[in-house]
Order: C-alpha cells, then sequence, then structure tokens
C-alpha cells in the first residue's frame, strides 16, 4: 500500500531511512515505475513467471550437462542439500566471478 520513496544525496539514494548506491536507487525508482504502470499484482505475478520459467530452464539444463561448469546449480548429485556449485564454488570460474570474494 506504500512505497518508499527513494531520496538522492550525491551518490547516494536514501530509501527509507537506509543507505544505497545511487545506481541502485535509479534501479529502485525503474522498478517502482514498472509497478505503477502495470500495477502491483499483475508485476507480481508477471516477476513470479519469469523466476519460474528460470528455474525450470536451470533445472533443465543441470540435469542435461548443458552448464559449462559441471556443476549443479540447484541440487547435488549426492543428494546432499548444498548445491554442488556451492561446494565447488572455489573452483568454478564464471565471466565477472572474483574467487577471492568467493573464498
Amino acid at each position: 500500500e506504500h512505497i518508499e520513496p527513494v531520496e538522492f544525496q550525491g551518490d547516494v539514494a536514501e530509501i527509507g531511512g537506509q543507505a544505497f548506491s545511487k545506481k541502485e536507487g535509479e534501479l529502485r525508482q525503474e522498478l517502482e515505475s514498472r509497478i505503477k504502470r502495470k500495477g502491483f499484482h499483475q508485476f507480481i505475478e508477471a516477476m513470479a513467471y519469469t523466476w519460474f520459467n528460470r528455474f525450470v530452464a536451470l533445472r533443465y539444463m543441470e540435469i542435461h550437462d548443458y552448464l559449462g561448469h559441471g556443476y549443479r546449480v540447484l541440487s547435488n548429485r549426492s543428494g546432499q542439500d548444498v548445491p554442488e556449485i556451492v561446494e565447488n564454488a572455489v573452483e568454478v570460474d564464471l565471466p565477472g566471478l572474483d574467487n577471492n570474494e568467493v573464498v
């Protein structure tokens, strides 16, 4: 029923008393604009379908070994609760991934 406004102060965006980067504030404004255009419930439903489809595609790809790194992202072949990609995060080489940060 209420969307906290974004207030910019230089390179900082303040939302609900919390500080975020200017870029995050701009993205938040874009999100707010889309919600206002489509309506809250329609926007949420569209996002739910989008994420559902992404997870289904990811699951399909991991079961059929279409992921280049070879690790499952949502499951673990051994049956453990921790996904394989988390267990082997240090060995995964993905574009833009800082292995030092992973460690």
